[in-house]
């Protein structure tokens, strides 16, 4: 966390591939977009079939005195999307629209991690989890 806030904001936007103070697609100048290393840029990915992948996700930063960190969870149709995702942002190869693993890796050391089945099963006033992205 350190290293991430003495970053002055524009790097970090640059980093993360969108404006800090609306989220707004980050423009690097020209009508070129988000730096293709951003984090934007890498956790975009389309499928061999020519679909992108569409993930739910929703980030949920802690601290305290002893530790800080950030709980991730996301929703995908096939863990397979997640996979592709993870993949492309951790690769170093370049392929035309993604250029080098993300920049927003070197922040971050991923210690744990789970996938879990939640069926889409739905009631009349929308589907179990939506609390989470409302």
């Amino acid at each position: 966390m350190a290293e991430w806030e003495r970053l002055p904001v524009d790097e970090q936007e640059r980093v993360v591939g969108r404006r800090k103070a609306d989220s707004a697609p980050l423009d690097i100048g020209g009508g070129e977009g988000a730096p293709l290393d951003s984090h934007k840029e890498k956790s975009s990915v389309t499928m061999a079939d020519g679909t992108e992948v569409e993930m739910l996700r929703r980030s949920f930063p802690y601290a305290d005195e002893r530790e800080a960190g950030l709980l991730f969870v996301c929703f995908v149709r096939d863990p397979a999307q997640y996979e592709a995702v993870k993949n492309q942002m951790v690769s170093p190869a370049t392929n035309g629209r993604h250029v080098g693993k993300d920049a927003i890796e070197r922040f971050y050391t991923a210690v744990a991690g789970g996938y879990y089945f939640v069926p889409p099963l739905s009631d009349r006033d929308g589907y179990i989890g939506d609390f989470f992205f409302a």
